[in-house]
């Protein structure tokens, strides 16, 4: 059962079906695959795509952990609910992603720019996010345990409210107080820095 959710009828697997669309620079023939299995597991561990254009594809609910996404542009993508656990997604493009419970545990977020990203319940425990751009993106509920935020761009529009937080979790940098923050965070924000 597990091996005819991550092949099509060619008898493809999920990684040549993405070299293929990513040839093509078309992903229509991933999408209608994703939609058809998107109920199973679909994985991408461990695969590598730096510096590649991804715009248009759907990637929710699929198992990216621990890929390699450096300089990727994911604007726009749908990530909600995917295993990023531990991916580089350094410099990454994800303005405008959905990242709806996508679990970032771990992942390196270095310079990416998240602006109008939705992180709504994301797992961002440990996650490294420095020097990265957090206008207009929003953090509902996201669990910030362990997080590092350090020189973030904000605005009046990113959200940051409910989110769990521990004594590892890192906001330094300045630049917070234009966001709308949940003020029991504020109180923590300023013990962190």
């Amino acid at each position: 059962m597990f091996i005819e959710r991550n092949i099509n009828k060619s008898g493809d697997s999920p990684n040549e079906i993405l070299i293929r669309c990513l040839e093509k620079d078309d992903f229509t023939e991933w999408n209608e695959w994703h939609d058809h299995y998107k109920n199973g597991h679909i994985s991408l561990k461990g695969v590598s795509l730096g510096n590649v254009n991804l715009k248009g594809i759907d990637f929710s609910q699929v198992d990216l952990k621990m890929a390699d996404l450096k300089d990727v542009n994911l604007a726009g993508v749908d990530l909600s609910q995917a295993n990023l656990a531990g991916a580089d997604l350094s410099h990454a493009n994800l303005i405008g992603a959905d990242l709806w419970k996508a679990d970032l545990k771990f992942a390196n977020l270095w310079e990416a720019n998240l602006k109008r990203a939705q992180l709504q319940k994301a797992n961002l425990e440990c996650a490294k996010l420095t020097r990265i751009n957090l206008e207009s993106a929003d953090l509902w509920k996201a669990n910030l345990k362990g997080a590092k935020f350090l020189y973030v761009v904000v605005d009046r529009q990113t959200f940051i409210w409910g989110c769990d937080v521990d004594e590892q979790t890192v906001f330094s940098g300045g630049g917070l107080s234009k966001a709308r923050i949940e003020p029991r965070l504020i109180e923590h924000m300023k013990k962190s820095i």
